[in-house]
């Protein structure tokens, strides 16, 4: 008897704490969320070059462009060509005298191989690790053999981040 009595009391008990745990007429709520890809600029670099160029000599620069882009996202950076672009490289213009140009082209890569141009965006693209900026170098040259007019000249491109 005190065996069923124990068996009853401990079964009723399972039966209680099915009855608190699952409430009749429960429903189960989805929750979900959407991280999209995205990239933002936190920094991108003016570049001057140093010095002065007097057409025996390339001369170069470095800039860096600087990206923030939610984790796996792939992304790429584009150059435009700037204000004055001509056939095969940039153009900066004399601050002074219009029409006067000295040429000049931007590189993704230290050996000045790869042009990096509106049409010719960050190769291979950039994929986002994590959320942390990326810093990217932009390698600027100004070839030797010009003859430009003395004085200063000065350029403006547009950088675009791509998701």
């Amino acid at each position: 008897m005190k065996r069923i009595l124990k068996s009853l009391l401990l079964a009723g008990a399972s039966v209680a704490l099915l009855a608190i745990a699952r409430p009749a007429g429960a429903q189960t709520i989805t929750i979900s969320a959407n991280v999209p890809a995205r990239c933002t600029f936190s920094n991108a670099a003016n570049i001057a070059f140093p010095g002065t160029y007097d057409g025996t000599a390339d001369v170069t620069a470095t800039g860096t462009i600087t990206t923030q882009c939610t984790r796996g996202t792939d992304y790429t950076i584009s150059i435009s060509e700037g204000n004055d672009p001509a056939l095969g490289s940039r153009q900066m213009e004399h601050t002074v005298t219009a029409g006067e140009f000295l040429a000049y082209d931007l590189y993704q890569d230290a050996g000045y191989a790869t042009a990096w141009r509106e049409t010719t965006p960050l190769d291979p693209p950039g994929t986002s690790t994590s959320n942390a900026p990326v810093v990217h170098n932009v390698y600027a040259r100004i070839a030797l053999g010009q003859d430009p007019l003395i004085g200063a000249y000065q350029d403006v491109v547009t950088v675009t981040v791509t998701p």
